[in-house]
């Protein structure tokens, strides 16, 4: 007779999943912080340039921010499907050129 299987076949259990050391947990977490602090660098030094740019312009400003808004994620998509870190903070940093409050 069969033995009845509790689990579905092929699902995650604690036996399967690798043992992370405190060490590797703070790797990831100093890794997921340098990817939210890549965001956020260009977006403080950025509006500098935006303001003297909106000084002479507004249309031509507000067309950059959404093309490197756009840019950005598509190198975001990108960067998700090749599993490339210094994709992804590249991303980061054009979304973070063309994410300026003001402009919106």
């Amino acid at each position: 007779m069969p033995k009845a299987h509790t689990e579905i076949e092929g699902s995650p259990t604690s036996v399967h999943l690798p043992c992370q050391t405190n060490a590797t947990r703070l790797a990831d977490r100093n890794l997921q912080g340098f990817i939210s602090v890549s965001f956020q660098i260009p977006r403080i030094q950025s509006p500098a340039g935006y303001s003297f740019w909106t000084n002479t312009a507004y249309r031509a400003p507000l067309i950059f921010s959404g093309i490197s808004c756009l840019a950005g994620n598509l190198v975001l998509c990108v960067s998700y499907d090749t599993k490339l870190l210094p994709l992804l903070y590249l991303a980061r940093l054009v979304t973070g050129v063309g994410a300026q409050p003001f402009l919106d």
